[in-house]
This record gives structure tokens, C-alpha cells and sequence, in this order.
């Protein structure tokens, strides 16, 4: 089966980035296909374990692939290695070889992670060598095997903050029963507001050519703990009870308490200045998901 040319497509679009990017589709008026391994008649299925039955005659010529799909859990990569080593990197692989080989552009969506406890400011023309963790060794291992290919680019991500993520919805949760919200400290991201990131997604579809770097750092304008976005939800949305709690040795194997690192593309690729993230929590205050 073919289709049409230029399509954005979406991997994994059952998860938390690809549902809000399918919020967008219609509003930005592109033709799109969401690929999932969730059963739902909307999504054709996919799976990075099983690419012998995907239909890749499903992917042409100048379609953009949004690559969401995989084990994001730090956590996960760390304990069940093998698994996760299998969708990661040797199904991502020949996922993207494939996607390549049809002539279809690939964003491959990589982490902050990868750059590891490096106290330099990093910017993308800094090949990072200091990944810390499993989850982070196999986005660089993507990185690394494809970085010479025009037709991949990489989204390094930050923390990406939404009402709907993990985070705020488990402090969403503590302040409706009133339970005590636990928060490890210190954990210091330059989180990134989903809206902007989404932005990006849509003008690297119809930009792809202005941009000649391989790799974008996806981040905010500041470095903000979990303690202090915390704060921030209990002055602006309601109150909390807060207890901090010092990770051990066994949770920073997994991730950097800090990540530092900036951009040198992202804000031309945005169009405009990144959203703050107390403003980013008034703005999806009003939205109705």
C-alpha cells in the first residue's frame, strides 16, 4: 500500500507526547498517520519487536517519521536490560534503516540524559560521551549510528512538563485526597513546556531543510527542581503538603541529579522565546483534556 507524500507520522502515538501532538494534527492541516502498539481502530498497529508485519510501504518519500515509540523509563532500561536493549536500539535501528531506505525523514526522540553529570554548558556542537545510565547509552547508541544521515535529526528532550505528566499528575493527585506529596530532591531539570515542544515537532516537518545540525536540545529557559515546580503548583493551583525525600545511590544510576545543558538551534527552530514553566502551569490550568 502507498500513500501520499509528505505525511507526519506518528510512532508511538499512544503515548503521553503523541496524544497531545494528535490534539494539534487537525489545527495544522497535515496529513498524518498515528502508528501504535495500543489495539484501537484509530492507529495502525506497531510494534518495534514484531517490524517483520509493518507494512512499510505505508512510509514515502518526504514523509517526516516522529519517532516516540520505546522504553522510556530509566528505571526499566536499568532492570530489565535485555528487553529494553531489544526495542531501543535493535528495533529502533531497523526501524529507522528501513524509514531511511523509503526516503522518508526520521526525528528520532533522544534525552538530556545522555549528557550526562558533564558540568560544561553544552550545546549541540558537544557529542556527548558521558551517558549515565542504560536508558541514556542507548539514545546515544541511535545518535551515534545515524548522525551522519540527512534524513535524521534527534530531539535531545528535557523533563517535558505538562498538566499530564507523571509528575504533575501525581502532585494533581496529592492535592485532591490531600495526601502528602514525596519529592525527590535534588532532581534539576531545564524542563521544557509541552505547547513549545509540539511547535517544534510541526516546524521541523515544514522546515527540515533550513537545518543543517544533526540534533536539537529540547530545553527551558531555567533550571527548576521537582521541589520547586512543586512549590510552584502550591501557590498557583492549590495547596500541598510536601515531603522531601533524598533518592539513594541506586536512583542516580539510572539519571543525573542535574543535567546542564542549552541550545544553540532550538530557539530558531521555536520561532520564539520558550514559555516559562509558572507560566506554562496557567496555561494548561485552562485547558479541558
Amino acid at each position: 500500500m502507498q500513500c501520499m507524500e509528505n505525511k507526519l507520522i506518528i510512532a508511538g502515538a499512544e503515548g503521553y507526547i503523541g496524544q497531545r501532538i494528535q490534539k494539534r494534527i487537525p489545527a495544522n492541516n497535515y496529513q498524518s498517520l498515528l502508528l501504535s502498539i495500543e489495539p484501537h481502530h484509530k492507529y495502525i498497529p506497531f510494534d518495534l519487536l514484531k517490524l517483520s508485519s509493518f507494512d512499510f510501504g505505508l512510509i514515502g518519500r518526504s514523509d517526516t517519521v516522529v519517532l516516540l515509540a520505546g522504553i522510556s523509563s530509566p528505571d526499566d532500561c536499568n532492570k530489565n536490560y535485555q528487553y529494553s536493549f531489544n526495542i531501543n536500539v535493535i528495533g529502533t535501528i531497523q526501524f529507522i534503516k528501513s524509514c531511511l531506505k523509503n526516503g522518508a525523514r526520521v526525528l528520532f526522540f533522544s534525552s538530556d540524559t545522555i549528557y550526562g553529570k558533564s558540568s560544561r554548558k553544552n550545546d549541540e556542537d558537544f557529542f556527548p560521551v558521558n551517558p549515565v545510565g542504560e536508558y541514556a547509552n542507548m539514545k546515544l547508541t541511535i545518535e551515534k549510528y545515524f548522525r551522519n544521515e540527512l534524513n535524521f535529526k534527534a530531539f535531545r528532550l528535557s523533563y517535558v512538563f505538562s498538566w499530564n505528566d507523571k509528575f504533575m499528575k501525581y502532585l494533581r493527585e496529592c492535592h485532591k485526597s490531600g495526601n502528602t506529596a514525596e519529592i525527590y530532591d535534588p532532581l534539576i531539570r531545564k524542563a521544557i513546556y509541552i505547547e513549545d515542544l509540539i511547535t517544534c515537532v510541526f516546524n521541523i516537518h515544514s522546515r527540515w531543510e533550513e537545518f543543517n545540525n544533526p540534533c536539537f536540545n529540547i530545553c527551558g529557559p531555567e533550571y527548576l527542581s521537582r521541589l520547586e515546580i512543586a512549590n510552584l503548583f502550591h501557590h498557583r493551583v492549590g495547596p500541598l503538603n510536601l515531603k522531601l525525600i533524598r533518592p539513594g545511590i541506586e536512583f542516580f544510576r539510572a539519571r543525573p541529579q542535574k543535567i546542564n545543558f542549552s541550545s544553540k538551534y532550538s530557539l530558531p527552530l521555536l520561532g520564539r522565546n520558550f514559555t516559562p514553566i509558572k507560566e506554562a502551569i496557567e496555561y494548561e490550568k485552562g485547558f479541558v483534556f
